[in-house]
């Protein structure tokens, strides 16, 4: 049993979140500025607390423990093949137009590769609007309709107002009555706290951010560099 298990996740959020403090404003920024018409890659090299790296026998760490737990949260949406040998963590806003560009991307991997796991972390860092519209996938995930949720949200332009929110669900197949009520459940805010929980530990601090395989990703890349972080993942072992 570690550390972990012994405190109630609501205190740790609330202690990880007041130790390791990003404001609104300074991750909004992040969002906004994002590096992502650089023709550079914005990859921080090899990250040790991937899912690659967390297996068994791992030395404990009160940190890695952590990172572990939330990385494998069995409450994330999920796409792809659930048994594959890569997986891709990605952390997003609605709003985010740097999000939005790479959305199909995303989409484009898992479809193209039967060895993928995308894992959907919602991060709202650009104001009520993003956390409106994080709750609302979510609350979908209840009804086993995330994904047609998510694809619209990214497609969408235009504010998320809640007769929006609710219009756009209509035309995906999904229970509008059913999503606008399961959005006001605790276990939805919990779950975004431990996704803004897992970003100040990785080092996340606007939007998009990927975890691909092994390496960590502050900000958008295009598909091929996509296609070659899993390339020299897989190559890693």
């Amino acid at each position: 049993e570690s550390w972990v298990d012994l405190i109630p996740q609501s205190a740790l959020v609330a202690l990880l979140s007041a130790v390791l403090t990003i404001t609104n404003a300074e991750l909004a920024r992040a969002s906004l500025h994002n590096g992502a018409v650089s023709s550079e890659w914005s990859v921080t090299g090899e990250f040790q607390l991937s899912a690659a790296h967390l297996g068994a026998g791992t030395p404990s760490d009160p940190e890695k423990d952590l990172v572990r737990e939330l990385l494998e949260d069995p409450e994330a949406p999920a796409i792809g093949n659930i048994n594959g040998d890569i997986t891709v963590y990605e952390f997003f806003d609605y709003r985010c137009p740097y999000c939005k560009r790479v959305a199909g991307d995303v989409m484009k991997l898992v479809a193209e590769d039967s060895g993928i796991r995308v894992v959907f972390k919602e991060f709202p860092v650009l104001g009520e609007d993003s956390v409106t519209a994080a709750k609302a996938a979510l609350a979908t995930h209840k009804q086993g309709k995330y994904g047609a949720m998510h694809e619209i949200l990214m497609e969408h332009r235009g504010e998320f107002a809640l007769d929006t929110l609710a219009e756009l669900a209509d035309r995906a197949g999904i229970d509008a009555d059913r999503m606008i009520k399961d959005m006001s459940s605790p276990e939805i805010a919990a779950q975004i706290q431990r996704n803004e929980v897992l970003a100040m530990l990785l080092g996340i601090r606007g939007t998009p951010g990927f975890l691909i395989g092994r390496f960590l990703v502050p900000g958008a890349i295009s598909y091929a560099e996509m296609r070659q972080l899993v390339r020299e993942s897989r190559e890693g072992g």
